[in-house]
């Protein structure tokens, strides 16, 4: 800090760590200049997107708790020690402690609002993908389509229909549990959502789109905006892009 006086090794390790943090931003765009995407993401056009759904974790890992698996469980994320209840809440507020992992061979996480889904992508420094993106990464899943978890109404692993695959190698576009995406779209309705209302004689509703498991079958490309963004359902789910 300022007429604060520090020793020349002190001085050096700082100018290093400066270094350090500059070569890794350095090595990162490099990355994606070069098209390289993580391992648990793959190339789509300009962006990295989720090779498979969301699980959401208490750990940016993937390790921990997995909240949203079999229920609606995340205000337990961040809960104070008190049992207040102040954790993850359904309009995104305090949901610092939830972090979205493309992981294989664990349920993707559901009965999440499209404000919680956002937070568990920017969290790990990822978003949730357009709606114009998500139709681009599901290209060529209509191929696979015979493979897609559509109609055995239960969910199955992130990897479980690894066959149902776009073009791009995303896979469950069109099957399992139906996503999230970052646009929101009009509908005719009388009131707003939550605290945040809306003046007109539009409601914003938030867009999720593919298949589930539990339907519809007859456009695999489902996009359904009849929901508000504070909306959760066990087999509406979502994945990251960056």
């Amino acid at each position: 800090t300022s007429g604060t006086t520090i020793s020349s090794s002190e001085m050096n390790a700082n100018f290093t760590a400066v270094k350090n943090a500059v070569d890794n931003n350095d090595s990162r765009i490099t990355a994606l200049e070069s098209g390289t995407c993580p391992s648990d993401m793959v190339r789509v056009g300009p962006i990295c997107v989720d090779k498979y759904e969301a699980s959401v974790w208490s750990s940016a890992d993937g390790t921990g708790t997995q909240y949203g698996d079999a229920a609606d469980d995340y205000a337990s994320a961040g809960e104070s020690s008190d049992g207040a209840g102040d954790g993850c809440q359904d309009n995104g507020e305090n949901c610092n402690a939830i972090f979205a992992v493309s992981k294989a061979g664990v349920n993707p996480s559901s009965y999440i609002t499209w404000f919680q889904a956002q937070q568990a992508c920017a969290n790990v420094g990822k978003r949730l993908l357009t709606n114009a993106e998500w139709q681009m990464a599901a290209a060529g899943t209509i191929q696979n389509i015979a493979n897609c978890n559509r109609t055995s109404n239960a969910v199955a692993a992130t990897d479980a229909n690894a066959s149902c695959v776009s073009a791009a190698g995303v896979i469950n576009m069109a099957g399992n549990v139906q996503e999230w995406v970052a646009d929101w779209a009009g509908w005719t309705a009388a009131s707003g959502f939550g605290d945040d209302a809306d003046s007109s004689t539009t409601q914003l509703k938030a867009i999720y789109r593919g298949g589930g498991y539990s339907g519809p079958t007859s456009n695999i490309f489902t996009y359904i905006a009849t929901q508000v963004p504070s909306f959760s359902h066990a087999v509406v789910g979502f994945r990251c892009a960056k």
